[in-house]
C-alpha cells in the first residue's frame, strides 16, 4: 500500500476497504484485465512524467466530470478501494497517488456510462467513457 495511503484517508474521512476494489471490477466486467481496452481511444491523455503536483491537480480539475461527483478509486496493486468525491481526489492526488508503485483507477458513473480515469506506473493519465452493459441499464462497448 502506498506509503500513509490509511492516514490520508482517514484524514479526508474516507473509508477504504477490499470490498470497495470488488465494486469496481465488477462495474468494469469482472476483472481489471480489460483496462488496456477502455484505454484504447479516451476523452482525455496526459504524460504527468515531469509535472508538478500542482501541474497534475490543475490538470484533473480540468476534466469535464462534476467536481462534488463521488468516484470510487482503486489501488490496484493492493487490491484496496474507497469512495470519495472527486475534488477530494483531485486535491490530493499527490498524497494518493506514488507512480512509481501504483496504478489507480477511478470511476465515475453517470447515467448509462461510466467515466474511468487511469493513472498508471508510467504516469500517464487517461479518461475514458464506458457504456455500460444492457443488463446493467446500459449499452456494451466504450465511447
Amino acid at each position: 500500500m502506498p506509503p500513509g495511503l490509511t492516514g490520508v484517508l482517514a484524514a479526508l474521512a474516507v473509508q477504504g476497504s477490499p470490498g470497495e476494489f470488488a465494486a469496481v471490477e465488477s462495474l468494469l466486467g469482472g476483472s481489471l484485465s480489460g483496462l488496456g481496452e477502455i484505454r484504447r481511444d479516451p476523452v482525455a491523455r496526459i504524460d504527468a512524467a515531469g509535472l508538478a503536483g500542482q501541474e497534475v491537480r490543475d490538470w484533473l480539475c480540468g476534466l469535464p466530470l462534476g467536481q462534488d461527483s463521488e468516484v470510487q478509486v482503486v489501488w490496484i496493486a493492493d487490491r484496496f478501494g474507497a469512495r470519495m468525491s472527486f475534488a477530494a481526489f483531485a486535491s490530493n492526488v499527490s498524497d494518493l497517488w506514488y507512480p512509481a508503485m501504483d496504478d489507480i483507477v477511478c470511476v465515475l458513473r453517470s447515467g448509462a456510462s461510466l467515466a474511468v480515469l487511469v493513472l498508471d506506473h508510467e504516469e500517464l493519465i487517461t479518461l475514458s467513457s464506458l457504456n455500460r452493459p444492457a443488463a446493467e441499464g446500459g449499452h456494451p462497448g466504450t465511447r
